[in-house]
């Protein structure tokens, strides 16, 4: 069992970009789903997917729902930096959200209109978790 599977998922995905991999597959959540759909509308993945896989190492025919995220590997790695842990949660409002990286790099907020971008919830005026931070190097 994880105790942070954004944690997990965050991490995946950067050490497959450090290693030149192309796609990551990895367990699926509907916040997995929508923290992966934010990447790809920002251009930080190309693709993203939810595919059936049969189950590893038992007899039955069940079948497991796996989350396939395509990489946009142009020479650069992807640096992905958990800001709200299970620990210490942090919760941000929409006057205390600062753009990453004068802008280059995206803060992922869970609000509670769902996932976005910083940019996104500083004009929407609303505040949430933040969730991590993502730019590249």
């Amino acid at each position: 069992m994880l105790t942070d599977p954004i944690a997990d998922f965050i991490t995946r995905i950067r050490n497959a970009s450090s290693a030149g991999k192309s796609t990551v597959k990895t367990y699926t959540s509907s916040l997995l789903l929508a923290i992966a759909s934010v990447l790809k509308k920002t251009g930080f993945v190309v693709d993203v997917k939810v595919v059936e896989e049969k189950a590893r190492g038992e007899s039955s025919e069940r079948m497991n729902k796996i989350l396939v995220v395509k990489l946009n590997n142009e020479g650069r790695t992807l640096s992905l930096t958990r800001v709200s842990k299970p620990g210490q949660r942090i919760y941000v409002s929409h006057s205390e959200i600062r753009p990453v990286r004068s802008g280059l790099g995206i803060g992922i907020i869970s609000t509670s209109q769902g996932v976005m971008t910083d940019s996104e919830a500083r004009k929407a005026g609303i505040g949430g978790e933040y969730l991590c931070k993502v730019y590249t190097n």
